[in-house]
Order: C-alpha cells, then sequence, then structure tokens
C-alpha cells in the first residue's frame, strides 16, 4: 500500500504544472493541457505538483448567537453573590449591644456613673492583668463569629469583616458604659483592648493572614486553693483555669515560606497568658503565669481529611477549631512572673506553692 502510494507520488510529481493557468477558473492544471512554455519560464521553475489527498473544512455558522451563561460564577466555581439581609443583620447589632450591657449590669452593684483606673498586667491589679488578655481575645474572637454571621447574611466578605470588627468594638464600648454605672467603672485599659482585639481580627482577615496568627480562649482545670490561704472573695470573676493564647500556625507559615512542613503542619506555637487564685488567695502566692506550648491545629487536620470549608457546617466549624482551645491538645512550660519559676510539662494546670505563705513548713 505504501509503495504504491509513493509511486503515484512521484509520478504525479514527474508531470508539469502551470502556477498560473490561462483560464480564471482553473488554479492548477496538468502541463499536458497549457501551452508550450520556455525553458526559463518562471512556472516550470516553480511547478507545484497536484497534491494526493485533498482535505475540505466545512464551517458553519449558526443562525442565531449562542445563549450566554445566566451565572458566570457558577462556572468559575464561585458561589454567586446574594443579596444581603439587611434586617437580620441590624438584630445582630442590636442583639450584641443588648447582650453586652446585660451582661455588664449583671456582674455588679448600681452606681453613678464614674471611671475607675484597672492598670493593665501588674502584680497588684486585682486579677493579674489576665482580665486584660481576656478582653483583648474575646472581643477579637467576637469579631470573627460576627464576621461569619454577617458573611453567613449575604454581606460581602470587606463588608462583613468591617461589620463583625465594628460591632465588636461597639459591643466593647456598650460593656463599659454599663460597667460605668456599676461598682466596676468605666475602664479606658478595658476599652483599649477590646478595641486592639477587634481591630487585630480585621487587620489579620483583610489581609489573609489568619491562616497563619491567630488568637483562642483555653480552659483547664486549676488547682484547688491550699486551706492555709483562703481569703475573702474579692469582687469580680475568678480567672483560674483559663488561658488566653496567641498561635503561629505551622501550616500557613510554610505556605508562606513555600517551605515543605511536613507533619509539622499539624502543629502550633502557642503564647498564652493567665493567672491563678487572684480571687481567692492571699496575695502572697497568687501567680501571674506566662507560657509556650506545642498543640495541635486541628483546623489542618480537617482540611486534610476533607472536612468542606464551602458549607455554612464547615465554616462553622473550622471557626469554633479556630477560636477555642480543645483541653490536653497542647504542652508546654509556664513561668511564674510573681515568683519567677517554672512550671512544667504542662497543659495548663499549675499548681500553688504555698511555701511562700508557710515558710517552708
Amino acid at each position: 500500500m505504501m509503495a504504491a502510494l509513493l509511486s503515484a507520488s512521484a509520478a504525479e510529481a514527474s508531470a508539469d504544472y502551470a502556477l498560473f493557468p490561462a483560464a480564471s477558473d482553473q488554479l492548477l492544471s496538468a502541463g499536458t493541457a497549457a501551452p508550450q512554455q520556455a525553458l526559463g519560464d518562471p512556472a516550470r521553475i516553480f511547478a507545484v505538483p497536484r497534491p494526493i489527498c485533498e482535505f475540505q473544512l466545512g464551517l458553519r455558522f449558526p443562525s442565531a448567537a449562542p445563549a450566554l451563561v445566566s451565572n458566570p460564577r457558577s462556572v468559575l466555581g464561585v458561589e454567586p453573590a446574594r443579596k444581603p439581609n439587611v434586617l437580620p443583620g441590624v438584630v445582630v447589632l442590636v442583639g450584641s449591644l443588648a447582650g453586652s450591657a446585660s451582661n455588664s449590669w449583671r456582674g455588679g452593684r448600681f452606681s453613678t456613673f464614674h471611671f475607675t483606673n484597672e492598670e493593665f498586667f501588674g502584680r497588684n491589679t486585682y486579677t493579674g492583668g489576665v482580665d486584660k488578655a481576656s478582653h483583648f481575645v474575646d472581643y477579637n474572637v467576637a469579631a470573627r463569629v460576627l464576621t461569619f454571621a454577617y458573611q453567613e447574611l449575604g454581606f460581602t466578605e470587606i463588608r462583613s469583616q468591617l461589620y463583625g470588627s465594628g460591632v465588636s468594638f461597639l459591643a466593647g464600648l456598650t460593656t463599659e458604659i454599663g460597667d460605668g454605672t456599676t461598682s466596676y467603672g468605666f475602664s479606658y485599659e478595658d476599652l483599649v483592648m477590646d478595641a486592639f482585639g477587634a481591630a487585630t481580627a480585621f487587620g489579620l482577615a483583610a489581609t489573609g493572614w489568619d491562616d497563619t496568627i491567630g488568637f483562642r480562649i483555653g480552659r483547664f482545670n486549676s488547682a484547688k486553693t491550699p486551706p492555709c490561704c483562703y481569703t475573702n472573695a474579692s469582687y469580680g470573676r475568678d480567672y483560674s483555669g483559663e488561658m488566653y493564647m496567641g498561635d503561629l500556625k505551622f501550616d500557613g507559615l510554610a505556605r508562606r515560606l513555600k517551605l515543605r512542613p511536613g507533619v509539622a503542619r499539624y502543629l502550633l506555637l502557642t503564647m498564652n497568658y493567665g493567672t491563678n487564685g487572684y480571687r481567692y488567695v492571699t496575695g502572697e502566692i497568687r501567680q501571674r503565669l506566662i507560657g509556650i506550648e506545642v498543640g495541635l491545629n486541628f483546623a489542618a487536620v480537617m482540611k486534610d481529611l476533607g472536612v468542606p470549608d464551602r458549607t455554612w457546617w464547615g465554616r462553622g466549624l473550622y471557626l469554633f477549631i479556630n477560636c477555642f482551645r480543645i483541653p490536653y491538645t497542647g504542652i508546654g512550660f509556664r513561668y511564674d512572673l510573681n515568683h519567677n519559676k517554672w512550671y512544667g510539662p504542662t497543659a495548663g494546670f499549675t499548681p500553688f506553692d504555698t511555701n511562700e505563705a508557710t515558710g517552708g513548713r
């Protein structure tokens, strides 16, 4: 078969063809049908053989233009924009402010409006400063929860972040105004930490750095008050058994540095702060504790297990994991700033050192 084709091709190539035929409807014709040509005629120099095969490409245009895609975002795999539900958004705002006011009025005795100077993290402050860490992390978490709520109500991502952080700050302001009418008083230190927490939530979300840096609330079993050192409770709540945490996520950090972290992507490096005994024990054994620990990044584990982040329940689950520490999922060391002493390894629990109160007995 191949030999036959080659033979036919050679035969065709030996024939003379005219490049410019006399008839306008004949582009190429056999030399036998054309008039005799001179040896130096360009048509003989540039003779073109007849092609072995002919291909015909048929194009047909439709009578009407195809219909446009009604929702191009669906083709690109992007969720379609929804019309925001404004009324539920207002309800979220009003409910947040009402809850903040109720929280402040529930905890103290009413008095005329006044300010108070609580200071920040000093040893002799009424909570050892953990309430300031609490205000920062609590309102950071509140801003993220409110951002999630506004996104689920159909607001754009940036508007949700602005509204979430803004409502979080307004809730903090409402709390302080309410505290100003109770025995607590309006604390500018608390409001500064509220604003800092809400603004940090917005900044990290808007820049995308929330995949690398985060803040969480942690709880654990606190040490029992030793019989030697119990004192009458002061006002305010006891923060023993709580820690407020700032996380460095290896998964996000490695991605930014273009590294392969291996199993380290499932880990967090955490700094935490808490106090022990600032409401129920005598001052000499109270503890201000700053700690460092390595913990599990459950969000990275969930991502590798295929938990979706495009459904409301998936986003809600990621939000919860990124805001709250699951007990006993981190281990590290804590340093008592009041007594210059290390404790650990520990998952949070820190015993009292009663030697200061008993003289070593």
